[in-house]
């Protein structure tokens, strides 16, 4: 510890003071340097916050896993936050407020010092004569006024070094105590977010994409060797005017099913969609034609006549509702997912179906089905999109077995290069001519 000088500077003094003051230059250095990686810390965290709010925007259209990911950004925001509060703060405060009142202090006593010493370098120059007296008296009036304001200034400036070894300690752990603290709550309410319910969710979607992977799989080896078998044909087969038997085409056609099946059926219907609401279950049709009836009702009461039109494309594997000028999907369907499906009794123009998914909300952490009814009113009938929803849930099944598989695919026109020709182009047929924004609803 400095001690406090009275009127003139010991050599202990001295010497102590040169370490004190090494050590407030060293600190300065240091606390600038933790200062630059805090900020560095905090910016990556800010950055962080940023791409997952980014990444929540892509999700949009996935509205459970876009919550999650809502969340996980709210919690990355708030750690910055805090970071910036309890880690960058109160070193910049340390900085700006002691460590600058240091260097302050210490040019303050700089100059006092250089004023003491000129004013007692006039002193000892003053000549021995009486007559001299005056200027002595003057002299003297100077040395003991600039002695007084070093001694103020040197008080001042040890009081501060003496204090900053007790608060360079503070300001060293309260930082550091900031971020642990931050870290803490960060991962403490990640634990609450990632819970069991979050938990089984994800097991779920694991265990959902291992399952598309392995049937993946064995159909591109059933493709594999049906491709073997087809190019360990004889070569006189090609020949061509080589007078041989018929080739079996019914062959042939089962064989190319393995390469066709999840391409096979790609149909487009113009639609419009009218509304949709959540229903009780998944296995009754009447929930449809419930579903129906509410919806048309609310938009006749609220006066909504206009829709805009869109495409439906259904394939062996989902249902995709297509903005016709984008071409943009603005909803998908696994196909496994929709669960009932039916064209209204008396409007053959009105279908709808139900899709199955999984409601997180009741905190169980198994979570629990939910069905949400989705309506259309198309271009032609209702039943038409219905049969084939429920040819493409035919050849998903089939696909399981290759002998169901072509047996299904028997029964279907053929063209004259005889490829399959499953159903006619029904997209652009609308009946008034309008174009596809903003038609009027015959519902």
């Amino acid at each position: 510890m400095l001690k406090f000088p009275l009127l003139c500077f010991f050599v202990q003094t001295r010497s102590l003071l040169s370490v004190f003051e090494e050590d407030a230059g060293m600190l300065t250095e240091y606390t600038n340097q933790l200062l630059q990686s805090m900020q560095r810390v905090f910016g990556a965290q800010s950055e962080m916050g940023l791409a997952t709010e980014q990444l929540s925007q892509r999700l949009l259209e996935y509205e459970k896993k876009a919550s999650r990911s809502f969340s996980l950004n709210s919690l990355h925001s708030e750690l910055a936050n805090q970071m910036a509060d309890s880690m960058v703060f109160p070193l910049i405060q340390f900085r700006e407020k002691d460590l600058t009142e240091i260097s302050t202090l210490k040019e303050i006593f700089g100059i006092a010092t250089d004023e003491h010493e000129a004013a007692m370098v006039k002193y000892s120059r003053l000549p021995k004569k009486k007559e001299n007296e005056k200027l002595k008296a003057d002299l003297v009036k100077e040395v003991a006024y600039t002695r007084r304001k070093q001694h103020q200034a040197s008080l001042q400036y040890y009081c501060a070094l003496n204090a900053l070894q007790y608060r360079k300690r503070v300001a060293m752990l309260e930082p550091m105590l900031g971020y642990t603290q931050a870290q803490i709550s960060f991962f403490k309410k990640g634990i609450e977010l990632v819970s069991k319910k979050m938990d089984t969710f994800l097991s779920s979607v694991s265990n959902m994409m291992q399952n598309i992977q392995t049937q993946l799989d064995s159909e591109a080896e059933a493709m594999r060797m049906s491709q073997k078998e087809l190019l360990s044909a004889d070569d006189a087969i090609y020949m061509p005017d080589k007078d041989s038997e018929p080739v079996n085409r019914t062959l042939i056609q089962k064989d190319l099913l393995f390469f066709l099946a999840d391409s096979l059926l790609q149909q487009v219907f113009a639609v419009r969609f009218l509304g949709s609401m959540a229903v009780r279950c998944g296995n009754n049709r009447e929930v449809i034609y419930e579903a129906m009836r509410q919806v048309l009702a609310a938009r006749a009461i609220h006066n909504i006549f206009r829709t805009t039109e869109s495409h439906l494309m259904i394939t062996s594997s989902s249902l995709r509702l297509i903005d016709p000028q984008t071409q943009v999907t603005r909803i998908s369907f696994q196909l496994e997912e929709v669960c009932q499906f039916a064209a209204h009794q008396e409007n053959g123009r009105l279908m709808g179906f139900v899709v199955e998914g999984i409601d997180w909300s009741d905190g169980n952490g198994e979570g629990e089905p939910s069905f949400s009814a989705f309506v259309f009113e198309s271009n032609t009938e209702g039943e038409k999109i219905c049969y084939t929803i429920n040819l493409a849930k035919d050849i998903t099944e089939a696909k399981k077995d290759p002998e169901a598989l072509a047996e299904l695919m028997k029964n279907m026109p053929l063209t004259n290069d005889g490829k399959f020709l499953l159903l006619e182009p029904e997209t652009g047929d609308t009946d008034d001519g309008a174009g596809p924004e903003d038609l009027e609803s015959e519902a």
